[in-house]
């Protein structure tokens, strides 16, 4: 028998917002770029060409209040599978972290322009072990972030009541609330006028002298389409990687003793903990990050509740919902020209840090389209995971 909590997505219960609906129609219709996808990172690529001056039009297969949304975190600080390509090293490091902190200076700078309430703050995120063979591993990750530039101090004060061989603290991460960040993208870009399609399925792409994209509801055409998240479309590239799920559950505690900050665990494949508040009442936030297939999704809630009750004075588990998400062949997200074409861009392998990733995902597709040079199209270029057998 189900329980109150089963199936119930946090970010969806907690955000009154306005979102928009597709417009049916069997026009034709032309505009200047077609993105496809549902999240931040075609929310995002399409505000920034909008506001330059681009006519672009979103087409969402899902209703947006239906994106893949994980965790509302904002993190620098350098995934592990990051640093488990040889190719990520030294002045490859420096690269990427600057790249998350513009990242996350974008959405606080389109939060600030826009006027976005999606409870945007900067916290400190903590990363701990709870072996001594995490230990080893902290240490060499918190290394390669100093050489990265990211800055830590190691503490005995963490904010969650869980056991610590040894922990860093990371200042100046951020947390906001990703659908009503997503609703408030939305919203800005129809202001700026912008088009979005929700539900509208995209069942052909034609690129023969203009891209032509064939969809449920309607004809487009443009002179560029980017493809963004990990969907059906992409499976046509010849991208690989990893596909993770997120198991995430939201919990009331007994007593008003909520963990400050955004903790990481060093455990394989890891666990966050974070505390939102929604109408006067706080919560915390946990995700597991699962790779066992042999686990189905109830029996994967059921190990991360019991594991999760061990450590926090739980009064009432309220929410729990499930998403996934995609870590590229070399750890790095994919943004550029997809390989081989000239009008086709593509975004992908966001990982579980995608608002930040698909954040700077869009400031390098937007500078290439307008033949600007953000800085980071090598490290992120698509066309070096092929080339690495990716």
């Amino acid at each position: 028998m189900k329980t109150e909590s089963e199936f119930r997505n946090f970010w969806k219960d907690t955000a009154e917002t306005h979102l928009p609906t597709t417009i049916q129609t069997n026009d034709s219709i032309k505009k200047d770029i077609i993105i496809i996808g549902s999240g931040i990172a075609a929310l995002t690529t399409a505000l920034v060409l909008q506001q330059e001056g681009k006519h672009c039009i979103v087409v969402s297969p899902v209703n947006l209040a239906d994106a893949n949304l994980k965790t509302g975190n904002l993190t620098t600080i350098p995934g592990i599978q990051n640093f488990q390509s040889k190719n990520i090293t030294g002045s490859t490091l420096q690269l990427l972290a600057k790249s998350k902190r513009e990242a996350i200076d974008l959405v606080e700078g389109l939060i600030n322009k826009y006027n976005i309430d999606c409870d945007f703050r900067y916290l400190t995120g903590y990363l701990f072990a709870q072996t001594d063979s995490q230990a080893t591993l902290l240490e060499q990750t918190e290394a390669m972030a100093t050489e990265a530039g990211v800055i830590s101090t190691e503490t005995n004060n963490l904010p969650v009541s869980l056991p610590s061989k040894k922990a860093y603290r990371f200042d100046f991460q951020a947390q906001l609330h990703p659908l009503k960040y997503l609703a408030g993208l939305a919203t800005a870009f129809e202001s700026e006028g912008g088009i979005i399609w929700t539900g509208c399925s995209v069942t052909k792409v034609e690129d023969n002298s203009g891209i032509t994209v064939h969809t449920s509801s309607g004809m487009l055409h443009a002179q560029q389409v980017i493809y963004t998240g990990d969907d059906s479309h992409l499976n046509k590239t010849p991208f690989k990687g990893i596909n993770r799920c997120c198991y995430n559950i939201a919990f009331v505690l007994k007593e008003d003793l909520y963990p400050e900050g955004i903790s990481y665990d060093m455990s394989a494949p890891g666990h966050s903990f974070s505390t939102f508040a929604a109408d006067g009442q706080k919560y915390v936030v946990a995700t597991g990050f699962e790779n066992n297939d042999n686990l189905n999704g109830q029996a994967a809630f059921s190990e991360l509740e019991k594991y999760l009750r061990n450590f926090f004075n739980i009064e009432r588990v309220t929410h729990k919902w499930m998403s996934e998400y995609h870590i590229g062949a070399n750890g790095l997200p994919n943004a550029g020209r997809m390989p081989g074409q000239k009008d086709i861009y593509v975004i992908s392998a966001l990982g579980n840090n995608a608002i930040v990733n698909g954040s700077i995902a869009a400031k390098i597709v937007c500078s290439l389209i307008y033949n600007k040079h953000s800085g980071y199209e090598e490290l992120y270029n698509p066309r070096a995971v092929v080339q690495n057998g990716g």
